[in-house]
């Protein structure tokens, strides 16, 4: 299992079998399954609020929605829960895709991959907003939106945290640096203020986002790589 995602008494998985799961943790069934992909499915995250079609069309939100999932393929596809159905892929990344994150209001998707660079999407149109984003200099393992959606948090494998402009793309103050190995995950809080990174140095960081300044000393007592943090 690759990664993991919950909404509404759902839980996603995908997997190194390059498929998407879905299931019901209440009992552990399977729900459905999603294939497509054709490579190992590295990050799934379910749309809030409502179901998104692709090219325009909004699929009315129902009990199972909708989700979106990357893969080590180099795309993002987008599935009826309900069916397993494919219901868009995204193309555009030139390498293995490492990352994901949903705006809250489900019109934006972004994407960090293997080849250092961040894709912004439209959710609805399927098409990439402008070309990759640059800055880093290695693979990008984590990404977020904060939660009114203006700024971009990712961290990548060159221990850095980069904060940008979701409209402009233009990043907001230097690298958020600290972290003495690859920063493998970021989380705004609810109210958008602070950044968490995790990193392979087994710490966890806590950063005020609207300076980049480190808040208090690192959290410590990981004996191996922090995957991910929330």
């Amino acid at each position: 299992v690759a990664c993991i995602a919950g909404d509404f008494g759902r839980v996603a998985s995908g997997g190194a079998d390059r498929l998407v799961r879905v299931w019901n943790p209440m009992d552990g069934g399977e729900l459905i399954t999603c294939r497509g992909h054709t490579s190992t499915v590295t990050c799934v995250a379910f749309v809030p609020d409502r179901g998104l079609g692709p090219r325009g069309v909004l699929v009315p939100y129902e009990l199972f929605g909708t989700l979106v999932s990357g893969s080590a393929d180099g795309t993002l596809r987008l599935w009826e829960v309900a069916s397993g159905k494919a219901l868009a892929t995204f193309r555009g990344h030139g390498g293995a895709v490492t990352c994901l994150a949903i705006a809250r209001d489900s019109k934006h998707i972004v994407s960090g991959s293997a080849e250092n660079t961040l894709q912004l999407w439209d959710a609805n149109t399927v098409q990439p907003v402008g070309p990759p984003i640059t800055g880093h200099t290695s693979s990008v393992l984590g990404v977020a939106f904060s939660p009114d959606g203006k700024r971009i948090a990712s961290g990548s494998n060159d221990n850095t945290v980069r904060v940008r402009d979701a409209v402009t793309r233009q990043e907001i103050g230097p690298p958020l640096t600290g972290h003495t190995n690859g920063v493998t995950d970021v989380a705004f809080s609810p109210d958008g203020h602070r950044i968490v990174s995790g990193s392979s140095d087994q710490t966890v960081r806590l950063w005020d986002a609207d300076t980049g300044q480190p808040i208090g000393q690192p959290l410590t007592g990981h004996t191996n790589i922090v995957h991910s943090v929330a």
